[in-house]
This record gives structure tokens, sequence and C-alpha cells, in this order.
């Protein structure tokens, strides 16, 4: 799709969230199987709620314009998503592989809140009032729904310390090296 036109970047843009929110739409099962935490099982059932209400207001703005709205896929996201299957599969500790799915899942939702943020602009200064509405409505539950995963993060962090276990960096390098290797996390 050449792009010669603000309503070409527009409809280009609603694509992109299109796909996204599709690609969420078959990843949030998944990530709620894979997940061990029960509060982060919950919030990807929520989430999957909400994506499919997205997709529908998606349908809904596409209705009003008269454009068709297909998935193309969020090439980005699609990347992002593949990145954290490939670390769960490797991840044998619950807290860790959890961890993975919790980062996945905020990746994603900054990922949809700028493209929700661009479309939103896109239609606002196009003079697209009940579409500008329906694009910031799903823009607000895209911002609650990273302050949920913040949320279930601070909690999922927490929950081994109040178990009586440390989460250590690896003791085995070097304190400069501590701060610089994420990847070995290990649970005293």
């Amino acid at each position: 799709m050449k792009l010669r036109t603000l309503a070409d970047l527009f409809h280009h843009q609603l694509l992109d969230v299109y796909g996204g929110e599709s690609q969420m739409l078959y990843a949030l099962p998944k990530m709620a199987r894979s997940a061990i935490h029960p509060r982060l099982m919950e919030g990807f059932d929520a989430q999957l709620e909400e994506t499919k209400d997205h997709l529908e207001r998606l349908l809904n703005i596409s209705d009003e314009l008269g454009c068709r709205c297909h998935t193309k896929g969020a090439k980005a996201l699609e990347h992002m998503l593949e990145a954290a299957w490939s670390h769960i599969s490797d991840a044998s500790d619950e807290l860790v592989r959890d961890a993975r799915l919790l980062r996945a899942a905020q990746s994603a939702a900054h990922y949809e809140i700028a493209a929700y943020q661009a479309a939103w602009t896109s239609a606002s200064s196009m003079g697209m009032k009940s579409v500008a509405d329906m694009l910031r409505k799903t823009l607000q539950e895209e911002h609650a729904a990273g302050q949920r995963l913040r949320t279930i993060a601070q909690k999922m962090m927490r929950s081994p310390a109040r178990r009586g276990r440390k989460v250590l960096l690896n003791p085995s390098t070097s304190k400069a090296n501590r701060l610089v290797m994420p990847r070995q996390l290990l649970v005293a």
C-alpha cells in the first residue's frame, strides 16, 4: 500500500492495530496456558476479553469509514512474541518463565499504546470525531492494561521473597558482571 495521503496513512495505521490485536487474540490464550502464577493467568484472560472488544471496535471504525480491516500483521509485535516464545521454552524455572511471559505482554501493550496513539492523533487531526473517540477509549484501556501488568509484575517479583527465597544474580560472576547479565537469575 502506497501512502500518498493522510487518509492512506490512517488506513495503514488501522491495519497495523487490527493486525496487532489479531495476533494477541491468538497469543493470549497460549500465554495464559503457559503461565504458572494465578494472577498472571487471570490477567491474560482479562486481556483476551478486552482484545475481543478492541477488534470489534476496530471493525466498527472500519464500517464507519467504509474501508476494510484485514490482518496484515504487525511485524514488530510478531517479532516480540516470537522472541518471547523462544526464551520461554528455555526457562525451566517457573518464576523465570512467568517473568518472560510478563515481559512479552508488557512489550505488546506498549507497542499497542504507541500504535493507538498514532491512529488517534491521525483521526483527531482529520476531524473524525467519532472514530477518534473510539480510538481514545481503546487507548485508555490499553494504558489500564499496562498498569495491571505492572501491578502483577510487582506482586510476582515480591512473592519469592515472601516465601523466604531470595532472587539473586549469579554469585559466581564478578560484581560488575552481575548487573550486565540479567539472564543469570538464580533463586536461592
